[in-house]
């Protein structure tokens, strides 16, 4: 996560960088893998991955960055046929993802692992994820659904936040990873 660079995906799989000199022009990995990307998370200045939804099989698109410029099609969670909707680079190894179908998957550095809650999911769509720490994991989406685990993601609890009931919650945010802001269009 830097402050001089950043990155940008579009809803044609495009990737853009932004470095002190200015804008590069999208990048498009993998041409014969249509995609429309929708998330996108940088955790070293040379690490990232990107998500969202692959055109041709109907399932999950997502795409990993180990050198700072090259991106590789990663195969997605068994069974996965959701689109994704965000990603959160919890270290240089690890990610999590979520997305419509109301999955939440977890890399671990050699495969992905379902951690999905068994109850605790009261949306259709999961729109963000954020993990301030090695241990803590927030997940944001619709009908005002606020999740937290504290153990990565082997239990959740569900929290009600005032106002949120059927709103669809789309930010998530922290400055210190104690002070969490949610935003989004409250029901």
């Amino acid at each position: 996560r830097s402050l001089h660079e950043a990155w940008a995906v579009n809803t044609t799989g495009g990737l853009a960088h932004r470095t002190p000199i200015g804008w590069t022009d999208p990048v498009y990995p993998d041409t014969t893998y249509h995609r429309s990307l929708r998330g996108i998370d940088i955790v070293q200045p040379r690490i990232g991955w990107a998500v969202g939804a692959n055109a041709a099989s109907g399932g999950p698109a997502i795409l990993h960055m180990t050198d700072g410029a090259s991106w590789s099609v990663v195969p997605g969670p068994t069974g996965a046929n959701q689109d994704l909707l965000d990603v959160y680079a919890a270290t240089s190894t690890t990610a999590w993802v979520v997305g419509q179908g109301q999955h939440i998957y977890y890399y671990n550095g050699g495969g992905w692992v379902d951690r999905t809650p068994l109850s605790a999911i009261s949306g259709e769509a999961l729109y963000k994820v954020y993990s301030p720490n090695d241990q803590t994991v927030f997940v944001i989406g619709t009908n005002g659904t606020v999740l937290r685990s504290i153990d990565n993601g082997v239990t959740w609890s569900n929290l009600t936040l005032p106002g949120t009931g059927g709103g669809i919650l789309t930010g998530i945010a922290s400055v210190d990873g104690k002070n969490i802001w949610i935003g989004g269009s409250f029901g």
